[in-house]
């Protein structure tokens, strides 16, 4: 009898450890859509770069439904999807930036620490982009963001970035260099390894070498 109760529980055990890993997302990295995010910040034309945003978007939106509860797929399409609405400067834009504060104020919300506060990063980026009066764009939404990206990942240099240049674009400059040396004290910072951003160390180190001379 204790040998029939056991082989039950047993069985109810590993059921359970079935059905709940069913109800996980099967991993589907955002390889493929993120190589062409990086690739298309490359481009070497305008035209080039719309066209493989626009590859990265489909890829990442493609992956995203795929595995809808996957943040890493989720974050990748929303960064594809605000750089080519940045980019292309139209109507689609105005009505695509307005969808995507909605999602990225979510997401940020969600996974606040994801890649590098990584949510907040981006909505800042895309107030700090986005036209003024006429769409969402906001210099203190923008700012508010990204001190928030560095309280929750300061060891990250996008963070850091991120709020140098909008300081020094915003003609702040006695703060953007203090906003800088908080980046430079960071001994080693350029040789650390940063996962999925490793592609953007060449555009920060010649920002900051270019905001060295200020």
């Amino acid at each position: 009898m204790d040998f029939v109760k056991s082989r039950i529980a047993f069985g109810i055990i590993f059921l359970g450890a079935g059905i709940a890993a069913a109800a996980l997302p099967t991993r589907e990295t955002s390889d493929e859509g993120r190589a062409l995010f990086f690739k298309a910040r490359q481009a070497a034309t305008k035209s080039l770069r719309e066209e493989q945003l626009t590859e990265a978007v489909g890829a990442t939106e493609k992956e995203s439904k795929r595995n809808p509860k996957d943040p890493d797929t989720r974050f990748w399409h929303l960064v594809a999807l605000n750089e080519l609405a940045q980019h292309r400067k139209n109507s689609w834009s105005l009505r695509t930036i307005k969808r995507l504060e909605t999602e990225l104020s979510g997401f940020a919300r969600s996974y606040p620490t994801f890649a590098f506060a990584g949510g907040f990063r981006s909505l800042g980026e895309l107030y700090h982009a986005s036209p003024r009066f006429i769409s969402v764009g906001s210099t203190k939404k923008a700012e508010d963001c990204f001190r928030r990206a560095l309280v929750l990942a300061p060891e990250f240099p996008g963070n850091h970035i991120a709020l140098v240049d909008l300081l020094w674009n915003d003609g702040r400059v006695h703060e953007a260099k203090a906003a800088l040396n908080n980046l430079l004290k960071m001994n080693g910072w350029l040789e650390r390894h940063y996962g999925e951003f490793e592609p953007l160390k060449p555009e920060w180190e010649a920002k900051v070498k270019r905001w060295a001379g200020l």
